[in-house]
């Protein structure tokens, strides 16, 4: 049953950022945007500030996939912790005895979400995920990465909504291929033990 559990809120999840990233999409190629943006002031055209809410849902919810991610290695590896206690880089940390049995898969997706900046590359770029990630902390923690700031309490420059969007979409891709292997893996194991049950 948590199994079903955990695949319902990934359709949920999944819908609600596909819906997001459409959003994003609009606004983020809108005219406003496209022709006006600004880097430095936080004057912002209802396309901006609409184009960063959606974005921020889908990084949120991208985040909330990785999680649930590790929810499912918990699961089928049968992890030794309780289920409010799973981090996604915990789970995926190679160092851990508990990676017995995908040690492999467990290094990929360490690699991937320790990644170094690299945009200055062909096809999807290095270190989406800690871009990512890094943004939705400073949203928590901080303050919001969409406004630009030079004071004692931060520095930051905001990045146009077409640049966050490239890298929220390619993280959440690489969230949602890990999560369809897992789940074929799912898959294949409760039908051999319905069959084991049958015979």
């Amino acid at each position: 049953m948590q199994y079903k559990t955990i695949y319902d809120t990934l359709i949920d999840i999944n819908h609600k950022i596909h819906y997001s990233f459409k959003k994003a999409i609009e606004y983020s190629y809108s005219d406003a945007l496209q022709n006006n943006f600004n880097i430095i002031s936080n004057e912002i055209s209802e396309e901006e500030m609409l184009a960063f809410y959606y974005l921020e849902n889908a990084m949120f919810r991208t985040s909330s996939s990785w999680d649930m991610l590790a929810q499912l290695y918990r699961l089928y590896f049968d992890i030794d912790i309780s289920a409010d206690k799973v981090y996604y880089k915990k789970i995926f940390n190679p160092q851990e005895r508990f990676c017995k049995g995908f040690e492999d898969k467990a290094r990929i997706i360490h690699a991937y979400i320790e990644e170094s900046d690299d945009t200055e590359c062909d096809g999807m770029w290095k270190g989406n995920h800690s871009f990512v990630n890094g943004m939705r902390n400073k949203m928590t923690h901080r303050n919001s990465p969409n406004v630009s700031v030079a004071s004692d309490f931060d520095m930051n420059l905001k990045s146009h909504p077409c640049i966050v969007l490239k890298r929220t979409i390619e993280d959440y891709a690489v969230s949602f291929k890990y999560i369809s292997e897992i789940l074929i893996d799912i898959e294949a194991k409760c039908q051999e033990e319905i069959t084991k049950t049958l015979l």
